[in-house]
């Protein structure tokens, strides 16, 4: 079966992730589907379990159970960044919606941390103590400018700028 598919806004391009053992359809492995065509348009494998795809424009970003987050280029399938993530079982992350702009956000090195990768500012935003404990739930807004994030205790929401990591 299948257990993960995105949609590349209104076009034919699919990304799907596989939910058994079956090596066509592993867990482990990516595939880009053109709809328009009916075939595979690549296949790409992890040799961890895929937890989350989102796909953009340009770029195809993968979580993984092993908490890694990927960053790929959507034409080359080249992998342009390898972000370690803090224990990301839920594959967690938060991504601009916006063409123009490319913002992830990620948890980070230690419990109740956040990390903010923005691809169209040179500026390096130092890692943000969000929360006292582990962060549950991460979000971007359309544009890229803001950042929510809530705790697992769940008492807490906050918001950030993605351009300085303060908080709002």
């Amino acid at each position: 079966g299948v257990k993960i598919i995105e949609m590349l806004k209104r076009t034919n391009v699919l990304a799907l992730v596989g939910s058994g053992k079956n090596q066509k359809f592993s867990s482990d492995k990516l595939i880009i589907w053109d709809a328009h065509s009916s075939k595979i348009f690549s296949e790409l494998r992890f040799f961890s379990e895929i937890l989350k795809v989102k796909i953009k424009i340009d770029k195809i970003i993968v979580t993984t159970i092993d908490s890694k987050l990927y960053v790929l280029n959507m034409s080359t399938l080249e992998i342009l960044n390898i972000f370690q993530t803090y224990e990301n079982k839920k594959g967690l992350f938060g991504l601009s919606s916006d063409d123009k702009a490319l913002v992830i956000a990620f948890p980070y090195k230690h419990s109740g941390y956040v990390k903010v990768k923005n691809y169209n500012c040179p500026l390096n935003v130092p890692a943000i103590n969000a929360h006292d404990g582990n962060i549950s739930n991460i979000a971007i807004n359309h544009e890229g400018t803001l950042l929510a994030t809530s705790s697992e205790k769940g008492t807490l929401i906050r918001i950030f700028s993605t351009h300085n990591g303060e908080l709002i």
